[in-house]
């Protein structure tokens, strides 16, 4: 029970606080395709779709960071001294790991899943307007690229990517500026195309 409670939001809190986010999200892209069904188009367009996978990605992220959060907790305990130091914090930061790492691809995912149908609404816009149709594709595989380049930046952030996933192996001064690097041009990159696609 320490562990559980030696954040500054407790377990439960926490939990509630992610899955009603996803409710929320839920909830209005529940609204939005009602409303597109039975008043706009009356049909799913490549837009709803991108919201769909948007929601999907969403649903994963929560589920891993329910599971994770165990592991969390524990290693918040050991670092406020609320549970003794043990070899069950290798294997717990381990698990830790291994979850983050998924959770920060699908918390991109789903930020560029939201972009990506703000893009497939504004191929219909330009449909007729050759510069910005141009203009369009140029965005587009900006935004692609952009992509990967945030999951590439995370992939070789420690190195060996197996590195990722070990007690301890990204301490390296070098790792932790890597790792900063892909933090900085992720969060950059997410809003330099958010101010393109506005």
């Amino acid at each position: 029970m320490a562990a559980e409670d030696s954040g500054a939001l407790p377990h439960r809190s926490l939990l509630a606080l992610i899955w009603t986010c996803f409710g929320v999200a839920a909830l209005l892209v529940g609204l939005r395709t009602i409303t597109r069904l039975k008043f706009t188009v009356r049909r799913l367009t490549a837009e709803d779709y991108c919201m769909f996978a948007a929601l999907a990605a969403l649903l994963t992220l929560c589920v891993l960071e329910t599971i994770q959060l165990p592991s969390l907790y524990h290693i918040t305990a050991v670092l406020t001294g609320s549970i003794p130091l043990s070899l069950e914090l290798i294997t717990n930061t381990e698990d830790y790991l291994r979850l983050e790492f998924a959770i920060i691809i699908l918390f991109w995912t789903v930020l560029w899943c939201v972009k990506a149908s703000f893009l497939a609404l504004y191929f219909k816009l330009f449909r007729e307007l050759a510069l910005y149709r141009r203009v369009w594709y140029l965005l587009a595989s900006f935004t692609i690229l952009a992509y990967g380049g945030c999951v590439i930046t995370l992939c070789v952030s420690c190195g060996e990517i197996t590195n990722f996933f070990k007690f301890n192996q990204c301490a390296k001064p070098e790792y932790i500026w890597a790792s900063n690097l892909s933090v900085y041009y992720s969060t950059a990159i997410d809003v330099f195309t958010d101010l393109c696609s506005g």
